[in-house]
């Protein structure tokens, strides 16, 4: 039997246990994973549940929030009807669209209100296209639905609807203001301005220019300070008839 050297093991106690090592990664790998960290967009925070998301400051639902209600009209004095006013609550999101569907019956045109100003409790909008005579359903279309106020917004009416040159027409509406404004009736070689004898805001008296020269539907443009209105076929010129 072989015995250890007595001097081998005195060196084996004095010297102690093997120095442990530790695996670091190589400096560059830390490097890269700091300024991967920081480059990373900022996400918006999330809820305990992954539906809630919780928004940052300024941000603004496009669809608005509960409670829309739109149960009213007006018109922007002077407007002749051309500025149109939808009155009600939580009108202000930017999604909401507004319509007028008409003229009753057939509802041929659906023409959209040009939105000027967005609030609580209103939205002020003008009509750019040419209208038909006649009543027109008001339509505000939010994300969700459509609510609809039937019949709530009127053209200017005429009478007689038939006339020739010369001859008086009576004109009833709403906001032609009472500063007088300006009436046009269509001609093949362009428009003739007929003389307004009396200016009220709710009715015009006129009298159609002597100028027209053939029988036919004629579209017919109210303008006032503050608005003009533009009424397609709005009178026929029918020669030799009162």
């Amino acid at each position: 039997m072989q015995f250890p050297n007595p001097l081998a093991l005195r060196r084996l106690a004095l010297s102690g246990p093997a120095p442990q090592t530790t695996k670091r990664p190589p400096g560059g790998v830390l490097l890269s994973l700091v300024l991967l960290l920081s480059l990373m967009p900022h996400l918006p925070a999330w809820a305990q549940s992954n539906a809630d998301v919780l928004f940052a400051a300024g941000f603004e639902d496009p669809c608005g929030f509960p409670g829309v209600a739109f149960d009213s009209i007006s018109f922007g004095a002077g407007s002749v009807g051309a500025e149109v006013t939808l009155n009600g609550n939580s009108l202000e999101a930017p999604a909401f669209r507004a319509f007028l569907v008409g003229p009753s019956p057939g509802e041929t045109l659906r023409v959209e209100l040009q939105i000027t100003d967005r609030q609580g409790d209103r939205i002020v909008s003008s009509i750019q296209d040419p209208l038909l005579v006649g009543a027109y359903d008001v339509v505000l279309e939010t994300c969700t639905q459509e609510i609809v106020l039937a019949g709530a917004y009127q053209t200017p009416t005429f009478a007689p609807i038939f006339g020739q040159p010369g001859q008086q027409i009576s004109m009833d509406g709403a906001a032609f203001g009472s500063d007088s404004g300006t009436i046009f009736v269509a001609e093949a070689s362009g428009e003739l301005e007929a003389g307004v004898i009396d200016w009220r805001d709710g009715s015009v008296r006129f009298a159609l220019d002597a100028g027209h020269a053939s029988n036919g539907p004629r579209g017919v443009r109210i303008s006032a300070p503050a608005g003009s209105l533009q009424l397609t076929d709005g009178l026929v010129i029918q020669f030799g008839k009162g």
